[in-house]
């Protein structure tokens, strides 16, 4: 009895409703941010960022730049020519690499179809 008399007090107390105030918005404030963050994370990031799928960077080395083009097209990767040239000597990022949909790839151009530095 004497534990539940003295709980009884300490509720009453001026220090014990300070202390239980902090406690139940400490334990509101944490339940909130779990919320919050779950909503984060499985809504609003899903969205932009899980959203695109992933696919490997062709090898184009060689290829015409029309051709490069229509490949890169087909795996809905976005281009940027480098140079001049009527062939693609290498790839930014490197063929091989995963990168989501949607990535610039940059193709560097020559006129030597063998893929070699200009």
């Amino acid at each position: 009895m004497k534990f539940k008399e003295a709980f009884k007090k300490f509720k009453k107390s001026k220090v014990g409703k300070i202390f239980f105030t902090i406690l139940f918005t400490s334990l509101f404030l944490l339940i909130y941010s779990l919320i919050l963050a779950i909503f984060v994370d499985r809504v609003i990031l899903e969205k932009y960022v899980g959203s695109r799928k992933t696919t490997e960077v062709p090898y184009l080395a060689g290829l015409r730049v029309e051709e490069s083009i229509k490949i890169l097209s087909e795996k809905k990767l976005k281009w940027n020519v480098v140079g001049s040239g009527k062939y693609v000597w290498k790839t930014e990022p490197p063929s091989g690499m995963l990168v989501k949909e949607g990535r610039i790839i940059h193709l560097y151009l020559s006129d030597n179809p063998r893929g070699e530095t200009p």
